[in-house]
């Protein structure tokens, strides 16, 4: 049942997992092709002289070293990438199962439990995710393939050979019950640790006000050492198994030189056929290393998925008729304990509502709980502005006796020209200005075009730093990126923020300023001085006016400012 739970999370990723397999198949075959083919050189071609057909074998051989490191590197990236996408489903559904939990499940489960499922567990399950299935089934293949290609040269020496390979494998597999066991209670000392961590840290004010250092030190002393003891008794095992498992790797070995020798000095095997034995027991030895990484995989990776099933069962609601009003007014009581803002959980609770109703109506609830859930209220909290007069002192922040500076002074005289979004500036191409008829194509959320007409200031400021300051940046670089950065390179995000950042500092200007604020102030100077609402929702490339109506708000302070200057009994 828990493999079939296991398994059920490689469904999306069919055909990643059978280009995975395939190729790991193939580098098996591939594996046993090398000493058939040697066999064949040194018992047929070497004696006929021929060297022709020798350069003909090793380039036949060149050709599969090549295809089969190709398929390495399939195995090894695209395989991970299979182990790595499961993992991270698995998180994201434990994380949105921590959304679900009740406060009761917090109250009576440590938050250090909680941190070590989803993140040390779900590692090692992405590990096994990867290597658990290829590498027991290509194990298994080669093994049953090196038999055959062995039987086919000579039965007897074969079944020699084999007599000792059931024995590894028996060895192998106690020492992976014991290994299952000891890595199941690490976890469980790793679920304690971190709990104990998050414990004192959490509430080390309270720890210094009793002045309880030493009484907590104590008790981290017993969860540390505990967990040193038990990783010391997991990693015993491991060597122990480890060591056993290379001594009888190197007894087979052994074995067949002292064997095959005496079969070649007896006649009943050619020099071509021993060659192809040593070989072949060389391989042999690959899958039983394989099968000793997936004993030391396995049951880590279980033991972490088992840990991840009971986490996923904990406080299930099942079937959507169970959640109730109470269940989800708990969820947005605990994002109030979290200290989300009001709009985070207005918008959850809008999420919420729009499911329940949608599952309604598509029958697949019958009952709506949010029906009479009342949103929370969201106070409207007016965006930063600069004053006209600060917003000369920053735009005269630049050093234009330099390259870079000059270039900065275009980004920010074009950003509050225009008021558009930084990730809009930043995107910007040659061909989006039109210096001629004054004006700037920008393509905003949803790649919807706005065209913004420019000013006089922008536009000198735009055509010096095209002609004269950009072509100097470019270095050896081919771009059509507007502005560009050191590497000569489109601007980053966060390359503009620190320019933001550091000729705020350099302009003395004290108010939280971002670079969203010139898109605030933009708006904001432009209904001050008479602007039309509809004027400034387009060139802000708002989908609702509601959200620039937000600006006539900050506008009606200059109002205020006029009133009390003005009225008499002000």
């Amino acid at each position: 049942m828990l493999l079939q739970r296991f398994f059920s999370y490689y469904k999306p990723y069919k055909r990643l997992f059978i280009l995975d397999f395939s190729c790991a198949i193939l580098v098996a075959l591939i594996e046993l092709a090398f000493p058939l083919v040697l066999n064949k050189v040194i018992d047929d071609i070497l004696p006929d002289g021929e060297l022709k057909w020798i350069i003909m074998a090793s380039l036949l051989l060149f050709a599969l070293y090549i295809f089969n490191s190709i398929l390495h590197f399939i195995v090894s990236y695209w395989g991970h990438m299979l182990g790595i996408n499961i993992e991270t489903d698995m998180r994201k559904e434990s994380f949105s199962h921590v959304q679900k939990l009740s406060f009761r499940y917090f109250d009576n489960n440590k938050t250090g439990h909680l941190v070590s499922r989803l993140t040390n567990d779900l590692m090692d399950i992405g590990e096994l995710a990867h290597h658990g299935p290829e590498d027991i089934f290509i194990a298994a293949m080669t093994i049953i393939g090196t038999f055959g290609v062995m039987f086919y040269i000579d039965p007897t020496f074969t079944i020699l050979i084999f007599l000792l390979v059931p024995i590894i494998l028996v060895l192998t597999i106690i020492f992976g019950k014991l290994m299952s066991k000891a890595f199941r209670q690490m976890f469980g000392d790793i679920a304690d640790f971190n709990a104990r961590v998050e414990n004192n840290v959490s509430g080390i004010r309270v720890v210094q006000a009793f002045t309880n250092e030493d009484h907590e030190i104590k008790r981290f002393k017993v969860n540390n050492e505990r967990f040193r003891m038990t990783k010391l008794f997991s990693y015993k095992v491991m060597a122990w198994n480890e060591a056993i498992s290379g001594i009888l790797t190197k007894v087979l070995s052994l074995f067949t030189l002292f064997v095959g020798a005496y079969f070649v000095l007896n006649g009943d095997l050619s020099n071509g056929d021993f060659i192809a034995f040593i070989l072949l027991s060389g391989i042999l030895l690959g899958p039983i290393n394989k099968i000793n990484m997936f004993i030391e995989s396995y049951p880590k990776g279980m033991a972490g998925f088992r840990r991840y099933i009971e986490f996923l069962e904990k406080e299930k609601i099942g079937h959507l008729d169970n959640v109730d009003r109470f269940t989800i007014t708990l969820y947005l009581g605990q994002l109030k304990e979290e200290n989300k803002s009001q709009k985070t959980i207005a918008r959850n609770t809008a999420s919420i509502r729009g499911f329940h109703q949608f599952a309604l109506r598509e029958k697949y609830a019958v009952k709506d709980p949010t029906v009479m859930l009342e949103p929370p209220k969201v106070a409207k909290h007016l965006p930063d502005v600069l004053s006209i007069e600060e917003v000369d002192i920053f735009l005269d922040a630049p050093d234009t006796s330099k390259l870079f500076g000059r270039r900065d002074q275009a980004m920010l005289e074009l950003l509050y020209a225009t008021g558009m979004r930084v990730s809009e500036l930043i995107n910007l191409n040659l061909d989006d200005i039109n210096l001629i008829m004054g004006y700037v194509r920008v393509f905003g959320k949803g790649s919807k075009e706005r065209i913004i007409p420019l000013g006089t200031k922008s536009m000198t400021v735009l055509d010096d730093y095209i002609k004269n300051t950009r072509p100097k940046m470019l270095k050896k670089e081919v771009t059509n990126s507007l502005f560009l950065n050191f590497h000569g390179r489109r601007m980053t995000r966060q390359g503009f923020w620190k320019i933001i950042k550091q000729l705020k500092e350099e302009a003395g200007i004290k108010k939280k300023l971002t670079p969203h604020t010139l898109r605030h102030s933009f708006a904001t100077h432009l209904l001050e001085n008479g602007a039309d609402l509809r004027a400034v929702q387009e060139m802000l490339g708002h989908a609702d006016i509601s959200t620039t109506q937000l600006y006539t708000h900050i506008s009606k302070k200059q109002i205020r400012d006029v009133y009390k200057k003005t009225h008499p009994r002000a």
